[in-house]
């Protein structure tokens, strides 16, 4: 069974990757997949948005913007990013107009919608907790945080299949990023003190284990399921 889940941190094993890339001159293309990931992951603590066009243009060409792991989290990032700079509306707006199709409507949806919208727009799935890291990462809101870690409340479930791979994906996505985020630590912290008898023992597995062993107890979890017939 090919789970749909495995792509679940597909954008965020972008951004921990982009660690390594080194800058680049405002203006210029982005060369890889690395160097993007590094300009939208740090972008709520380095914003750039003169360099939003060419962030664009890279999407435009490549399958981020087609893939069904990171396409619908890319736009909601995208849109989150044009409401952060207002001032900058009419000039990307013009920029969008120049890019192919079907770049031009992607991004035309992104810059007209309200990211709250795209997030009711989605069922619960675990590319919903890329679309709220990806929202995070651009505003540096840790209401996009607190949803990840809200989304934890269904680590029980057994019986819907995507209600528990949402949960264990923003668990085992938490466990990775708060390593490197003190203001993911300091929300799942928060968590793990929380009078929420579960949620708090959630947060505590994902501030003391790796997101490694997690990835594997949510394999164990699917064995036992697909094993009795529960899951398909």
């Amino acid at each position: 069974m090919k789970i749909r889940s495995t792509g679940v941190f597909a954008f965020v094993a972008l951004l921990l990757a982009a660690a390594v890339a080194s800058a680049a001159d405002d203006a210029a293309a982005f060369a890889s997949k690395e160097e993007f990931g590094a300009f939208m992951q740090g972008y709520y603590k380095d914003p750039r948005p003169e360099r939003v066009e060419s962030a664009m243009r890279f999407v435009a060409g490549s399958d981020l913007m087609t893939a069904e792991n990171t396409g619908r989290m890319m736009q909601t990032s995208f849109s989150c990013l044009f409401g952060r700079h207002p001032e900058k509306r009419d000039a990307w707006k013009k920029a969008i107009a120049t890019l192919p199709e079907p770049a031009r409507t992607y991004f035309h949806v992104a810059m007209e919608s309200n990211p709250v919208n795209l997030f009711l727009d989605t069922p619960t799935a675990p590319e919903k907790n890329d679309m709220s890291w990806g929202c995070f990462f651009i505003t540096g809101d840790v209401g996009y945080v607190q949803d990840v870690i809200a989304a934890m409340k269904d680590l029980g479930e057994r019986k819907d299949m995507w209600r528990y791979l949402t949960a264990s994906s923003a668990q085992w996505s938490l466990a990775g990023i708060s390593r490197d985020d003190d203001k993911v630590r300091s929300e799942l912290e928060n968590a793990a003190k929380g009078s929420d008898k579960e949620l708090a023992s959630a947060a505590r597995d994902a501030l003391t284990k790796s997101a490694g062993e997690l990835r594997e107890s949510t394999i164990a979890v699917i064995r036992a399921q697909k094993e009795a017939g529960i899951w398909k």
